[in-house]
C-alpha cells in the first residue's frame, strides 16, 4: 500500500513539473494571493500567468519604505508612488481591496478558506499579509512628523527604520536614540567599518544614544516617542507554521514576508525573494527538494542630509549617494 504522504508528494510533484505542449488556458489553476507588500510583488513578478488565475485580496497598496524616507527628507507627506515596473509585469486577474480581519481554513480537502464573511476556493493559497504593524501604519506615523520642528523625539530601537528616521529628523529636532543591545552590537546590518562611521555620525549630529537599558517613559519628557524595535507577528497567521519550502506541510498553502513563522530576517528584500521563490516553485522552475535560501543583494540606509549609504549592492556601487538614486531605483526596479 502506498503511504498517504508519499502519494500526496507524488501528486504535488506532478502538478509542479511543467509539461510540454500544454494548452494552459484549459488547465489553469486558481491562486488566492493575500496582501500587496514586497512578498506579493515578488510573487506577481515571477508567476507564470499562463498557468494560473490569480485573485488578490489586500487592504493597502504596495508601499516602499525608501519612498517614505524620500518624502520625509523633503518635509512632504508620503503619497502613493507609481512604479514603472508595473507596466512590464502582468498583475492579478482579479483585485479585491478590503481589510482581512478574519482568516479561517475551513476545508483542507477541497482547499477552502473563509475570509471575513466570505468563502473562497483555491488550488493554492499564497499569504503575504505583512506584520501586525503595516507599512501603511508606518507611513501614518512618519507623516505625523512632517512640518513639525523643534520637538524632542525618542527613537526606541536602532534598526534600519529607527536609524533612518532619527537621522532625517535630527536636522530640526532633538533626537534621543535607545537600544537594548550593547554599543558593539547595534547596527549589525552593516559592515564593522561602516558601523563605526555611522555611530560617529550620530555624535556629530548631536543625537544622544543609550544602550543596554530598558526605555522608561517616566524618565523622559519627549514630545513624541516612536518604537522601532522590530516586527510583531501577524495575528492572522501566527498559528500557521511553514517548512523550509515556505509551505504549510501537506497543504497547498504558502506563506512569506513578515507574517511567516520563519527564522529569516524581516526585510523587504527577504520578502521579495520569498515571493519569487514561491512563484517559481508553483511554475515548476524549482524542484520540490530545494528549500528557500536568502541571498543578500546588499543594502541601503538613509543617513539624512538627502544622502543614502549603499553597501554591497549588485547594481549600485558602495559609497554615499544622494537619495535620488534610491528613489529612481525604487520606481524602476521594485
Amino acid at each position: 500500500m502506498t503511504h498517504p504522504t508519499t502519494q500526496l508528494t507524488s501528486q504535488l510533484m506532478t502538478q509542479l513539473v511543467p509539461e510540454k505542449n500544454i494548452n494552459y488556458e484549459n488547465t489553469k489553476e486558481n491562486v488566492l494571493l493575500l496582501g500587496d507588500g514586497f512578498f506579493a510583488r515578488g510573487f506577481l513578478h515571477n508567476i507564470n500567468h499562463k498557468k494560473f488565475n490569480i485573485t488578490q485580496i489586500y487592504k493597502d497598496k504596495f508601499i516602499n519604505p525608501h519612498d517614505m524616507m524620500y518624502s520625509l527628507q523633503r518635509d512632504k507627506k508620503y503619497d502613493d508612488s507609481f512604479h514603472f515596473r508595473d507596466l512590464l509585469n502582468k498583475g492579478p486577474d482579479k483585485k479585491i481591496q478590503e481589510e482581512i480581519k478574519n482568516l479561517q481554513i475551513i476545508n483542507e480537502q477541497i482547499n477552502s478558506v473563509k475570509i471575513n464573511d466570505k468563502k473562497y476556493n483555491y488550488d493554492y493559497l499564497v499569504i503575504g499579509l505583512g506584520a501586525q504593524k503595516t507599512l501603511k501604519n508606518w507611513s501614518e506615523d512618519i507623516n505625523s512628523f512632517v512640518d513639525r520642528k523643534n520637538m524632542s523625539i525618542g527613537i526606541i530601537g536602532m534598526g534600519p527604520i529607527g536609524f533612518e528616521i532619527g537621522n532625517i529628523l535630527s536636522q530640526y529636532n532633538k533626537i534621543d536614540m535607545f537600544d537594548m543591545l550593547p554599543k558593539n552590537k547595534v547596527l549589525g546590518y552593516v559592515s564593522t567599518e561602516r558601523r563605526e562611521k555611522l555611530l560617529n555620525m550620530l555624535e556629530m549630529k548631536q543625537i544622544t544614544t543609550t544602550y543596554e537599558q530598558m526605555y522608561k517613559s517616566t524618565e523622559y519628557s519627549h514630545n513624541k516617542t516612536l518604537f522601532c524595535v522590530g516586527t510583531q507577528q501577524n495575528s492572522l497567521t501566527k498559528n500557521l507554521f511553514v517548512n523550509d519550502n515556505l509551505q504549510v506541510p501537506f497543504r497547498k498553502i504558502y506563506i512569506g514576508g513578515d507574517c511567516a513563522n520563519t527564522p529569516n530576517i524581516k526585510t523587504g528584500q527577504v520578502a521579495y525573494q520569498q515571493g519569487a521563490y514561491v512563484a517559481k516553485r508553483l511554475n515548476g522552475d524549482i524542484s520540490m527538494d530545494v528549500p528557500f535560501e536568502y541571498k543578500s543583494n546588499g543594502m541601503s540606509l538613509n543617513i539624512g542630509d538627502k544622502k543614502i549609504l549603499i553597501e554591497d549592492h549588485s547594481i549600485i556601487p558602495n559609497g554615499i549617494y544622494p537619495d535620488i538614486v534610491i528613489k529612481l531605483y525604487s520606481l524602476f526596479f521594485i
